[in-house]
């Protein structure tokens, strides 16, 4: 029998809009007591997209997204002694030493993040982080034709030799709508039907996005895959409990590319 068979049996559903029964700091609790140390990493390489989102939390003075590896103060004094992040972290750091500018160019960490985790050796994590990232320019270039922006320039730090990204780079000069692979029709819709509805829009997608987790999972039962799209599903509720629905321009903005 699985070693996670009883940690998954005993998790409880979740739902966009009710507060999850098991806390975060409950989660943490029995992360601890059951994963092996070499699940532990993946479910650290999982978490630290949340790291990431939160190096930006902390140039702006914001309270951080809950779910991450590191606190305010633990992220701090690793970016001080240079641990926990990859080097090219740092290195991003020593040529931006003005909070201005690492927000303006905060999508070249972001787009070496996805980078580097859509080679991981996880199957559920090159499949999860894949997802996210095209999931982000998705909503960026149809953000971009709704908004008459130039995309080049939305995704200045993405690879035109990507296949996913030329496709999109292709469109940038159409007029008809954004043509998206058959898995991303969904989100499409949402946008095409709640674009001139932030709100609306903010809360459809946290909805497809929660479904869309089942679908990461695969048929893969009791094992760590298994618990990582639960954790993956998690986050999107902590993600929607954190949020006070604030004006609408923001929440959607927060969706796109370089902002999340």
């Amino acid at each position: 029998m699985s070693r996670y068979y009883f940690v998954l049996c005993a998790l409880p559903p979740l739902y966009l809009e009710r507060k999850p029964q098991i806390s975060y700091f409950e989660m943490q609790l029995l992360l601890q007591l059951n994963l092996s140390l070499k699940d532990a990493s993946l479910v650290f390489s999982f978490r630290q997209f949340i790291d990431f989102k939160n190096l930006r939390c902390l140039w702006l003075k914001r309270p951080f997204h809950l779910g991450g590896n590191l606190s305010e103060k633990e992220m701090t004094e690793a970016i001080i002694r240079q641990e926990v992040f990859p080097e090219y972290v740092f290195s991003f750091l020593k040529t931006h030493e003005d909070i201005p500018y690492r927000l303006k160019d905060f999508p070249y960490l972001l787009s070496q993040f996805f980078k580097n985790a859509m080679t991981s050796n996880n199957q559920f994590l090159r499949r999860y982080f894949t997802w996210e990232r095209d999931l982000a320019l998705i909503l960026t270039a149809l953000r971009a034709k709704q908004r008459k922006r130039n995309l080049a320039s939305e995704i200045l730090y993405e690879d035109p030799d990507d296949f996913f990204v030329g496709s999109l780079l292709s469109q940038k000069d159409d007029k008809d709508v954004l043509g998206v692979p058959e898995e991303f029709q969904g989100v499409k819709a949402l946008f095409l039907q709640h674009g001139s509805d932030p709100k609306a829009l903010f809360r459809a997608y946290m909805e497809y996005r929660l479904e869309q987790m089942e679908n990461l999972a695969g048929n893969e039962f009791f094992t760590i895959n298994h618990l990582m799209a639960y954790l993956a599903k998690y986050q999107v509720v902590l993600e929607w409990n954190e949020s006070n629905i604030e004006e609408g321009k923001q929440i959607v903005d927060s969706l796109v590319r370089g902002k999340i």
